[in-house]
């Protein structure tokens, strides 16, 4: 039986017909495991509250008595997912299904917390002035309620970053990790909508990995800490990262090592130029990393070693991919950050790849490609801002 993406049955009722679209009352009531008369009395209290919309369907046989089918509450709503990297905020807003609309970004000219989370308050106010609820992302360790073990990128360590929001924003919101944010998104509306046992994988400045095992995040007291990062791809690599571990998947998938080996491989003379300023991305308002789209050029432009440079980190990506798949048991593979345009440039067959590197009676891998662009993180934090704002609208 599928785990309920809320525990308490009002809430669960609420957020599967948000996360998973319109559904019969039977096919609900068998999948939350209600009885006739709790799917009744649960149905009529959050068409109160106005979370849901009950519609006659046509049946399958097309006549005869319609079939009531439960959907969202059409009501607009806006949720606002932020993300925070070391030197920029991504902003974006989403519907209640968590269908993503404005978008923007804005340097951070300081990171320092009180800096950043007034920063953070002005993107809110130009987003939506008063949205239903704000996630929060940021690559670290932290609570629901913004206090903040530690964030790297930031530079950050055991402050209250909530606290701070509140001085200049006291609208509700919820800090996450990252990674985190972005499995929640898939769990309530991608990947979760067809499968029980799946991975969301995030490869760029760095690498991070969230299972979702019988519909359920997995959690332990240090998963924010980026632990698959630290899984051996080539041991016998001289690169390490910064904890001395040779050849690594944070020493090898990072855009800093890769653009690195790039200007070892190749005379200066013979390499492009490369672009600091903002590149525009298919998203309005939201811009491409530089140094991904510089690595392309190098590639496009034939440059001496840049193929060979570019092959090992798409073979080191599907190794990563294959171990997780493997040892997780997934289904399906998500795979998300500023590197997933590797994957696209004609280095090789993911598939093939994937299956030489797995024992071949194994079932195939479903894998999907994400934006590579940090909206898509800030859609996970709305969708985790959305899982939040669902039970304080049933109180």
């Amino acid at each position: 039986m599928p785990a309920r993406l809320l525990d308490d049955s009002a809430s669960a009722l609420a957020a599967d017909v948000i996360a998973r679209g319109p559904q019969s009352r039977p096919d609900l009531a068998e999948k939350l495991q209600l009885s006739p008369a709790s799917m009744t009395r649960l149905q009529r209290h959050l068409i109160a509250r106005d979370l849901i919309n009950e519609i006659a369907a046509p049946n399958d046989y097309g006549s005869g008595r319609p079939i009531y089918v439960l959907e969202p509450s059409p009501t607009p709503r806006t949720f606002v997912g932020i993300k925070l990297t070391g030197d920029t905020i991504y902003g974006v807003t989403t519907t209640l299904t968590c269908h993503q609309n404005a978008a923007l970004e804005y340097p951070l000219e300081s990171r320092s917390p009180d800096d950043v989370m007034e920063l953070t308050s002005h993107v809110i106010n130009e987003l939506c002035p008063n949205p239903h609820w704000v996630g929060i992302a940021l690559a670290g360790r932290c609570y629901p309620d913004g206090r903040i073990i530690e964030a790297g990128y930031l530079g950050w360590e055991n402050l209250d970053a909530g606290a701070l929001l509140r001085r200049h924003y006291d609208g509700p919101a919820t800090f996450v990790n990252d990674v985190e944010a972005v499995g929640r998104y898939e769990q309530w509306f991608g990947m979760g909508r067809a499968h029980e046992n799946f991975s969301t994988v995030t490869i760029g400045q760095g690498v991070g990995h969230v299972v979702i095992h019988h519909g359920r995040i997995l959690h332990r007291g240090d998963t924010q800490l980026g632990l698959i990062g630290h899984l051996p791809l080539d041991p016998g690599s001289a690169h390490t990262c910064w904890l001395g571990h040779h050849g690594c998947a944070a020493a090898l998938l990072n855009l800093d090592y890769l653009t690195a080996r790039m200007r070892q491989a190749s005379p200066t003379s013979q390499l492009p130029s490369y672009t600091h300023g903002p590149i525009p991305s298919n998203t309005p308002g939201i811009s491409l990393d530089p140094a991904v789209n510089w690595l392309h050029d190098c590639l496009v432009a034939n440059a001496p070693g840049a193929r060979e440079v570019l092959t090992e980190s798409f073979t080191n990506v599907c190794r990563l991919l294959a171990i997780i798949a493997d040892v997780t048991v997934a289904e399906a593979l998500s795979i998300t950050g500023e590197l997933v345009p590797l994957l696209t440039w004609g280095l090789g067959d993911i598939d093939t790849k994937l299956d030489n590197m797995r024992d071949p009676v194994t079932a195939p891998i479903e894998w999907k490609l994400r934006p590579a662009t940090f909206d898509f993180w800030a859609r996970g934090a709305a969708a985790t801002a959305i899982r939040a704002w669902i039970p304080s609208a049933l109180a």
